[in-house]
């Protein structure tokens, strides 16, 4: 195909100038996206060797460079050959033609005829190079053009990325924000719940105070019995304070775990939104993270508020249950 590209470029070139009698030499065509050289040498006998070279610029900017061996016979003015390409699979192209003065008219077929003229091998690396420029300007205009729209649409890709994650962090939001109500509602009942656990923890040791004066003044062996059911239910006071106090860890680990694993979901969220840029941010998400912020923030204070009192809380449970120890160990040892 090359090869048939080849003479048809050479066929449909055409020059004009004067010649010399001999048919040896260099012919060379030119057109305006393709040059062609035809290289002759006439021998004893009219025998013609030589080649067939030419450049083409392709439509999408790239360069055909092609080559064929000719051979063939003349009588000095008219010439016939065969043009053979070089490559894997080659062809053979029939070439006639006629020499008048420096032109030499050539045709392949019925209704394909050109003109080359005798010049010389550096006019046609010059064209060729011409030709090889333009290949250079074109091709950059092109791959220039595509990076542009890759450009254009990565960016339209961003744009409509970033868009979804904007929606994605609104959802987000507005499932966490009622989750932080609820974590702060239930921050801010410690303070209250805690008082009174302090309260209980010291009535129940109020309470086994007395039962324990109660079993002192309970003396002699006739009593025996009596002391002994004052001691258990000292004994069972303090179990239900070991047991209350138990509940209020297990609370306490529970309601910690949660508030870590909503602290870090909130703390993501809202990191998006510092990231968001305000040119670009719909009002609405604009508004919830803002209110996300003052939730958040809320939720904090009173989580620090409610570790303060839950210190203060299992301080008083290790004095009163310390006291509780020693009261239940008396009343053992008295019963």
């Amino acid at each position: 195909m090359r090869l048939r590209f080849a003479i048809l470029v050479l066929l449909a070139v055409s020059l004009a100038g004067c010649g010399k009698p001999k048919l040896t030499g260099t012919y060379v065509g030119k057109s305006g996206d393709s040059v062609v050289l035809l290289d002759l040498v006439q021998a004893e006998g009219g025998q013609v060797t030589g080649r067939l070279a030419g450049v083409s610029l392709k439509p999408d900017g790239s360069i055909s460079d092609y080559t064929s061996a000719v051979s063939g016979l003349t009588d000095g003015r008219s010439v016939s050959l065969a043009a053979k390409s070089t490559s894997l699979l080659p062809v053979t192209v029939q070439i006639t033609g006629k020499r008048e003065g420096r032109h030499l008219k050539v045709s392949a077929g019925d209704s394909l005829s050109s003109e080359l003229v005798k010049s010389d091998v550096t006019t046609f690396h010059n064209e060729a190079a011409k030709l090889r420029k333009r290949s250079s300007i074109i091709l950059a205009a092109r791959a220039a053009a595509a990076a542009e729209q890759a450009a254009q649409v990565a960016a339209q890709q961003a744009h409509q990325q970033a868009a979804v994650a904007r929606a994605t962090l609104l959802q987000t939001i507005m499932a966490l924000m009622p989750r932080v109500d609820q974590m702060s509602a239930r921050l801010g009942s410690i303070a209250a719940k805690g008082a009174a656990m302090e309260a209980a923890y010291t009535k129940t040791t109020e309470q086994m105070v007395a039962l324990l004066e109660r079993e002192r003044s309970l003396t002699g062996d006739a009593r025996s019995y009596q002391r002994g059911q004052i001691s258990y239910a000292i004994q069972q006071n303090a179990f239900a304070a070991d047991r209350a106090h138990n509940q209020v860890q297990s609370s306490q680990i529970e309601l910690g775990g949660s508030l870590t694993q909503l602290g870090a979901q909130a703390d993501a969220a809202l990191a998006s939104c510092r990231d968001l840029s305000p040119e670009t941010t719909e009002p609405s998400l604009q508004t919830a993270c803002a209110d996300l912020g003052t939730k958040v923030k809320a939720m904090i204070d009173l989580a620090k508020q409610g570790a303060q009192n839950l210190r203060a809380l299992e301080a008083t449970y290790e004095r009163e249950a310390q006291r509780q120890r020693q009261i239940t160990d008396e009343a053992t040892r008295i019963q």
